[in-house]
């Protein structure tokens, strides 16, 4: 590990984000594959309304580094200080997914594909800062990533529910999680295949989180679904995604 992650892990700790010295590393939620952009009619979406191509938008992708010299979206990159030190396939696929130019194939062509990229580490569990946002005019997260099954609206929960209060330009969107077959192992949904959504995080109430379904709109065997641990409905939106609710 590099000092720099090494250090804010250690800092992490001594600050109190995680819970009686309890480190919790976060891991992104699935390796996309055979991307169909016809299932979510968004090439349906993009024939009709070209003009809704994301232009003027900046979204960030919190996990590790995307790879800004990517074909289908350099020239669109936004670098940040508290990007990851590390450029990984999932974070690139999860900025084409959203933002892909279409220049590698018609499969790598994002529902926005005029929009800016920006880059942030998922290190940090916590919100990142308003001044992140503001100074980069983001308006929209991707957290493509989970820390296990967390069925409590915890700090972390609570400071994206306040973020979101304080910046309503500004929208978090969470993957349900890929934990579908795990049970639960404590609360009053105990033992039960359901209420495995992947992070106490995701708790939270003005973001969204996303599940996964098949071409027939079933919900996939592993994309974790609620409900909340206070009987909330979660996921709130559900997209086509065999591999994983990314």
């Amino acid at each position: 590990m590099q000092l720099k992650p090494l250090l804010f892990l250690i800092f992490s700790i001594l600050a109190g984000y995680y819970p009686q010295g309890q480190v919790r590393i976060p891991g992104v939620e699935s390796h996309i594959e055979g991307f169909d952009p016809s299932v979510n009619q968004l090439n349906f979406l993009h024939s009709r309304f070209p003009q809704l191509n994301g232009k003027g938008i900046t979204i960030s992708i919190k996990e590790q580094k995307v790879d800004s010299g990517d074909i289908d979206f350099k020239g669109r990159f936004k670098s940040s200080s508290i990007a990851s030190d590390f450029i990984t396939t999932h974070a690139s696929q999860m900025a084409t997914l959203a933002a892909g130019a279409g220049n590698t194939s018609d499969f790598s062509k994002g529902a926005a594909w005029h929009a800016w990229i920006s880059s942030s580490s998922f290190l940090n569990l916590m919100p990142d800062s308003d001044s992140y946002f503001q100074n980069g005019d983001i308006s929209i997260q991707n957290h493509s990533y989970g820390t296990g099954i967390e069925p409590s609206y915890a700090e972390d929960a609570a400071a994206y529910d306040a973020q979101a209060n304080r910046r309503r330009d500004l929208l978090h969107i969470f993957s349900a999680g890929n934990l579908g077959d795990q049970q639960n192992s404590s609360g009053k949904y105990k033992d039960l295949h359901f209420a495995n959504i992947s992070g106490s995080f995701k708790m939270s109430k003005n973001t969204l989180a996303v599940g996964a379904v098949d071409g027939n709109l079933n919900v996939a065997e592993k994309s974790s679904r609620g409900p909340a641990h206070d009987g909330r409905i979660k996921p709130e939106l559900v997209a086509y995604g065999l591999d994983g609710s990314s």
